[in-house]
């Protein structure tokens, strides 16, 4: 422990009188110079000595403020969990039919909330109401018209988590619509992590890592921000159907399923005559939104995003998206693109770096994973009355839902059995009767029509609604 500066004068002063007894320590300059300076700047020299020790023990969690675990997890590639978003479903309802050839729509990031708007949540996935097809959104239950959106807390913690019936209010005008219903609790809401669990976190990252090791590297990405790094695949040079990319010496591509949008920006001065953009700077876009030339907005029409799908750099931060225009350019015209990109995994590329600078003098690649799409072909009996009350196209929608859930899970599956799936369909909606499965397989490069799948390491399976078929008849 670090002694206080008027506990090393009072020793100070016990050594010199040790040695002469006679000598005059409360004046001249003996005091002046040693007895009266000197102690502030062991004590000092002494504290910092002892903070080093305390730091680099298991104690570090408990002493260090709040800022130095926040410097010292920067340091260490390590950002604070900023805590769990709740999420959940909401209906948006209309009391009579859609007018014939009516198009409704509720775009992502309109606002609902609880009725005092103690709590708001954000629409995440666009969903529309077609007039031409009113009967398939009635439910007789609540005797109205309802579509159902997905929806996030504004957001993170355990306060969002609510249960049924709390979102009432359709904070955003969305036209078409007469009010909302909550049917299902939100969860999944928790809390940012403190300094204290920052750095008990930390200290267990050390503790169990070898960053030598193929596992030490996936720890360094899980650890970056558990709420955002969701899963994690190492692809070596070895995994000759997934490892893609030319390389002079050692290598490996790092999978990261989790996803952080970042609004971005991209210039870029013409040569003239050029239909194509390159996106140098922002290579992890995702899309592009506008696109400004020489300071006018063009028309979407006159523009497309294209996205590099060559299988050795696509989706990572080394990919090679273009802008395609309809007509060619002039000299020094100036092109402005925004869009968004995930940042994610150019956090992450900085963890790892490349060339000389590269961990180990390894090339490291971080990017995302590869859809895999599933197509399934299903034939459900139901009972002539189902207990939900439910239409055909109801029961459609539950078990499009459901298989979703099967095939998408949290985590990566390493394998679908398609019994499996049969059977949890069944197992899972008590109205249904039998179930006949007669297409489970890869949408591409499938052998059988009904086969088990084994997902490639850098592969997610992706259910596909639109090529699949649910038949329910009664």
């Amino acid at each position: 422990m670090a002694r206080s500066a008027v506990e090393i004068a009072n020793s100070i002063t016990t050594t010199l009188r040790g040695i002469n007894p006679s000598i005059d320590l409360e004046v001249g300059p003996t005091y002046d110079y040693l007895i009266r300076p000197l102690p502030r700047e062991m004590a000092q020299t002494e504290q910092a000595v002892s903070d080093l020790q305390v730091f680099y023990s298991d104690k570090f969690a408990t002493v260090a403020t709040p800022e130095q675990i926040a410097q010292f997890a920067t340091h260490f590639g390590l950002a604070p969990d900023i805590g769990g978003f709740a999420a959940t479903s909401v209906y948006l309802y209309r009391t009579s039919a859609p007018p014939v050839s009516s198009i409704f729509t509720v775009p992502v990031g309109t606002l609902v909330g609880t009725q005092d708007l103690s709590y708001i949540f954000r629409v995440t996935s666009e969903a529309t109401m077609y007039g031409n097809f009113a009967a398939t959104y009635y439910n007789p239950s609540s005797n109205r018209y309802e579509i159902q959106v997905l929806v996030q807390a504004v957001g993170p913690g355990t306060v969002y988590n609510l249960p049924s019936g709390r979102l009432t209010k359709l904070m955003t005008n969305v036209p078409g619509f007469d009010g909302i219903t909550q049917r299902a609790a939100a969860y999944g809401g928790t809390e940012p992590e403190n300094a204290s669990q920052l750095a008990s976190r930390m200290q267990a990252q050390f503790l169990a890592m070898d960053r030598n090791s193929a596992g030490g590297l996936q720890r360094l990405a899980q650890n970056f921000n558990p709420t955002q790094v969701l899963a994690t695949a190492l692809i070596r040079p070895s995994d000759r159907l997934e490892f893609r990319r030319l390389t002079d010496g050692p290598a490996l591509d790092l999978c990261i399923k989790g996803v952080v949008n970042q609004i971005y920006r991209e210039d870029y001065l013409a040569v003239g005559g050029e239909t194509t953009i390159p996106i140098v700077v922002n290579r992890t876009a995702t899309s592009a939104g506008q696109v400004s030339q020489n300071g006018t907005v063009l028309a979407a029409n006159l523009w497309m995003f294209v996205a590099d799908q060559s299988p050795s750099v696509r989706g990572s931060t080394r990919a090679g998206p273009v802008i395609e225009l309809l007509a060619p350019l002039n000299a020094n015209d100036i092109i402005a693109v925004t869009g968004i990109k995930n940042a994610l995994l150019d956090q992450l590329q900085s963890l790892y770096v490349q060339g000389d600078n590269s961990l180990f003098n390894t090339d490291i690649l971080v990017r995302g994973f590869i859809d895999l799409p599933i197509v399934v072909t299903m034939d459900i009996r139901v009972s002539s009355s189902p207990s939900n009350g439910g239409s055909v196209d109801g029961i459609q929608q539950v078990i499009s839902s459901l298989l979703t859930n099967l095939i998408e899970p949290d985590t990566i599956p390493t394998l679908l059995i398609p019994k499996t799936i049969e059977s949890l369909v069944q197992a899972l909606l008590p109205d249904i009767k039998s179930v006949t499965l007669t297409q489970f397989r890869r949408q591409y490069s499938s052998i059988d029509r009904v086969e088990n799948i084994v997902p490639l390491k850098n592969e997610i399976p992706r259910y596909n609604a639109t090529a699949s078929a649910i038949t329910v008849r009664t």
